[in-house]
């Protein structure tokens, strides 16, 4: 159907306000709707287009503290009319001319709702792109309502107001999946590969829409012009329909379509959209309970994505049931329209709400697909409220069928493939373009979803093998990079809000839930590579003041089961360094975590983690690693490496980073426990330096070289001040360095 985009009167003269007498658009904020009631009112009895949007956007987006009992928006067609609402339980619906949406949850708004709106500028007003509508709500700080403002360019010279059907799999859909086909084959970065590889199996749907049989096939002896697509697709509890030893006798014969669940049936009436004979579904193309089968088919799995003609996506679906196509309301993916007299015809769009289905979507969160759409040459996505298009020529969706504006880059599965290709384009490798992009890919692997946590490796082995290939000079190492190996050694543990784990109770030490573990893990990677951990790590993609390595890597060495698979499982691992090796002690109380010692005379010198004032230049951080506990004694800091300020060392260090480590049953072999930070001249300095003799008579002779430190007895004031005039060499000399082993 046609939605009938209209504002109501708050909307209509709060943005004449805001486009006809305002200068400096960005200091004004113009009242809207200052009531529940007046916003509720705006949509269940004008149909506002942009009050609606807000809605959906408090229901979606708000706090849970503020959402109360907004909890599922429940929106569907009813055979209520507004006579029977009114005697109804329902807080409030929308009518129009065919159908009742009911909203059936509680709208716990604050009564004085306040809202203001008000422009942001944002850019240089190039590819579409006018600024930000931003609705300010009184007592919320965050996550309030944004819209980008676009003109007619960022919709190319597509209409913007057109028909968006009430259904994904309409002849509407079907239409714009089509012609974005057409337009990928004519992108030069979208030429097709030649078809010289097929998976082990198919499923040929070729008679599928006269018979309605499906049929497994061994794909040996296909002929090269053959195309299949693939499915991604969460499994659930349970997948009903499988391929097993028992059964492949039966699917080799053919078998109903109707037997397979929805979800399968909607992907293959999608690939009949763009007459494909073949599907591969993993569920039916390898044998199920087959140790044999899966070790084979693994092995293989970066091909089956890479050569695929396309790759279905039912991203809302949960499982095997919940099929790719939706009812959905069109408002959602409309844009919002506003003739503003001197900009023209404008139109709002969720600045978050429209990729949300995309992003946040239940597939995103599972690990094998991070590998399925980094392979795959084109994704046709299946989202809660439209279809999504990837390629390398082309991102889109429904509501902008030509192609995102540039402000939605970040959001799209193909950006890293994208970023990798520029990189090597344009030679910009010498900064470390690739090791960078390599960062962000695993640290979104690491926060995904996997059934079974021995698949870790096996789930990445694809994207490992296309840097291998981009990174033909370089070493892969256990998910780390020979060239880039320093960075890749300081990963950080997250929390599930996303910012670092301290150790300090600001946030508890945990695994992610979203990775299912066991007490007991068994051996995946050594304890320096990030592979080992079932948790989000992160990496410090940008570090600042020139960095440099304060330790020299003198020997790695990764224990492979196939030497031929660099991606594959591992055995066992050790790095051997030469280095500043700290003896500490762990003490975790209100201002304490980490005592670092002085090697000679036993001084414990504190270091504190709680957070200073913003002003302070001084603080001292220890994060655990997932599943390691710290020992009370035996305990290093591993400084590895150094920032300093501009000017060079004689103007005092700045930040070190660092690993902590603790023994093991073999001399001189450690393992890693977890990461810190110094941040100040003092505790830089208490990592690398150390007493000499003739300092042992001073009272406090760490005062001098430190004054953020403190031997354990003196209890004054910590001093964040400090100077380099203040050492003295014949009290202080530098750590000798050590050569030891991490395993």
């Amino acid at each position: 159907m046609l939605f009938d985009s209209k504002l109501c009167d708050v909307c209509n003269n709060t943005l004449r306000l805001i486009f006809g007498s305002i200068d400096d658009l960005s200091s004004q904020e113009i009242p809207h709707h200052l009531t529940k009631e007046s916003l509720v009112d705006s949509v269940l009895h004008r149909s506002c287009h942009l009050c609606r949007l807000i809605i959906y956007h408090l229901k979606v987006r708000w706090a849970p503290e503020h959402r109360g009992g907004l909890s599922d928006l429940k929106e569907e067609p009813t055979s209520l009319t507004e006579e029977d609402f009114e005697q109804s339980d329902f807080d409030f619906a929308t009518f129009s001319s065919d159908r009742v949406i009911v909203h059936s949850y509680m709208l716990e708004l604050p009564e004085a709702l306040g809202l203001h709106a008000r422009i942001m500028k944002y850019g240089d007003g190039t590819d579409g792109v006018d600024g930000i509508l931003e609705f300010d709500c009184d007592g919320f700080d965050n996550d309030i309502p944004r819209f980008w403002i676009f003109d007619q360019r960022a919709f190319g010279a597509t209409p913007v107001m057109r028909r968006h059907s009430d259904n994904t799999a309409a002849a509407g859909s079907q239409a714009v999946v089509k012609s974005w086909l057409s337009q990928c084959e004519g992108h030069d970065d979208c030429a097709p590969r030649q078809q010289s590889f097929f998976p082990t199996r198919l499923l040929d749907i070729g008679d599928v829409d006269t018979t309605g049989q499906v049929r497994l096939v061994i794909s040996k002896d296909l002929d090269e012009t053959v195309r299949y697509v693939t499915l991604s697709h969460c499994w659930g509890d349970n997948v009903p329909f499988q391929l097993r030893e028992e059964t492949q006798e039966y699917m080799l014969e053919g078998f109903k379509v109707l037997d397979m669940p929805k979800t399968f049936r909607d992907a293959i009436a999608v690939a009949r959209w763009a007459d494909v004979r073949y599907i591969w579904i993993d569920s039916c193309c390898i044998i199920q309970g087959s140790k044999s089968d899966w070790e084979h088919e693994a092995k293989s799995m970066q091909q089956v994505y890479k050569h695929t003609y396309f790759n279905i996506s039912a991203d809302h679906s949960e499982n095997s049931h919940g099929g790719c196509f939706v009812d959905r309301l069109a408002y959602k993916i409309t844009p919002c329209p506003y003739s503003a007299s001197d900009s023209g015809r404008i139109y709002f769009v969720p600045r978050f709400g429209l990729t949300r289905p995309l992003i946040e979507s239940p597939i995103a969160n599972r690990a094998w697909v991070s590998q399925e759409r980094f392979l795959s040459p084109r994704i046709l996505h299946f989202t809660a409220e439209q279809l999504f298009w990837e390629c390398a020529g082309l991102y889109a969706c429904e509501t902008f069928a030509l192609g995102m504006p540039h402000v939605y880059d970040n959001t799209t599965s193909m950006h890293y493939r994208a970023s990798l290709d520029r990189a090597l384009v344009h030679q910009q490798d010498s900064s470390g373009q690739l090791h960078k992009i390599w960062g962000r890919i695993c640290q979104d692997y690491s926060r995904a979803k996997l059934t079974y946590t021995s698949d870790k490796l096996v789930a990445f082995a694809g994207i490992v093998q296309e840097f291998r290939l981009r990174l033909s000079n370089d070493a892969y190492l256990a998910g780390l990079w020979k060239t880039d190996f320093t960075n890749g050694l300081l990963w950080k543990v997250m929390a599930l809000d996303g910012w670092p784990i301290q150790p300090n109770g600001s946030h508890e030490l945990h695994a992610d839930p979203c990775i299912t573990a066991s007490v007991q893990e068994p051996y995946r990677a050594p304890s320096w590579s990030w592979l080992g951990k079932n948790c989000t790590i992160f990496w410090q993609t940008r570090v600042r003041d020139s960095p440099q390595d304060m330790m020299s890597v003198l020997e790695v060495s990764v224990d492979l089961d196939n030497d031929d698979e660099p991606s594959g499982d591992i055995r066992g691992g050790h790095i051997k360094v030469k280095g500043y090796l700290r003896p500490a002690q762990w003490k975790q109380d209100r201002r304490i975590d980490l005592i670092i010692l002085d090697g000679k005379s036993g001084d414990q010198l504190l270091a504190s983690s709680e957070k200073l004032p913003p002003s302070k230049s001084s603080y001292f951080t220890v994060q655990r690693d997932v599943g390691t506990e710290f020992p009370v004694k035996d305990i290093f800091c591993f400084p590895v490496r150094m920032s300093i300020p501009p000017g060079g060392p004689s103007q005092g260090f700045r930040m070190i980073e660092g690993l902590i480590l603790g023994p093991t049953e073999e001399a001189n072999k450690y393992q890693r426990l977890g990461h810190f930070e110094a941040v100040g001249k003092g505790h830089c300095r208490a990592l690398i330096y150390e007493l000499q003799p003739l300092a042992h008579a001073l009272s406090q002779p760490w005062k001098s070289l430190a004054p953020q430190l403190e031997v354990v007895a003196n209890k004054t004031e910590v001093d964040v001040g400090g100077d380099d005039s203040q050492y003295d060499d014949e009290y202080f000399r530098e750590v000798k360095e050590s050569v030891f082993t991490i395993i």
